[in-house]
């Protein structure tokens, strides 16, 4: 990358923080995503960075909320603002809405907004869009779909660096777990299981 290349990115990632301050309704240094991909969909998981910052995970947890209504009525204005386009893969899940389920879940530290569906159109557009929002937020999650040949050989790397720690990358993306009582309400909530789906995962594995 150019020097002149570095500069317009470094830009191009201000503009999009300011607009995503502005259009989310919570400041983006104080708070981490992470996008996933599953078989069924994916997620969009934003937390605080700060467990005693309650500001911060209110904020969030409004604006999960609003997105996962606006996103089932078709209506991607929130992420058009904040990256000033309107992300791959949108047009398709505006025209298979009714296809798609949006289910939001508080966390510990915010919420989590699960993406559903059994359309393979739509996956592919739910995985499109999630793809460019870590690519564009650079939050270090796949850019691989599960499944694919590309997440399958990357999956064998991170399980091969596990016999070598000080070639292992650190894993959960720099989330950090002190206020412990806090994390345990989270993951002892038997309502995980409505958007983990234990079962369905025995099944596949069966």
């Amino acid at each position: 990358m150019t020097h002149e290349q570095h500069m317009a990115q470094m830009k191009k990632d201000a503009e999009m923080k300011d607009h995503g301050n502005a259009a989310m309704g919570f400041d983006q240094d104080k708070t981490t995503h992470h996008l996933t991909m599953n078989a069924d969909g994916g997620a969009i998981d934003v937390a605080a960075n700060d467990a005693a910052d309650q500001a911060s995970i209110g904020q969030v947890r409004q604006h999960l909320q609003a997105i996962a209504v606006a996103f089932k009525q078709g209506d991607f204005g929130e992420p058009q603002a904040t990256h000033s386009e309107l992300p791959p893969g949108v047009p398709v899940m505006q025209r298979l809405k009714d296809a798609i389920t949006y289910t939001y879940y508080q966390t510990a530290g915010g919420g989590i907004v699960r993406i559903y569906t059994t359309n393979p159109e739509a996956r592919a557009a739910v995985h499109e869009f999630l793809m460019y929002q870590v690519r564009e937020h650079k939050t270090g999650d796949p850019l691989t779909p599960p499944g694919s040949s590309a997440a399958m050989s990357q999956q064998g790397h991170q399980q091969a660096g596990t016999h070598n720690p000080a070639g292992a990358q650190a894993d959960h993306f720099g989330r950090h777990f002190e206020n412990a009582a806090d994390w345990v309400k989270t993951f002892d909530d038997p309502a995980r299981d409505t958007w983990q789906m234990p079962s369905r995962v025995i099944e596949a594995c069966s």
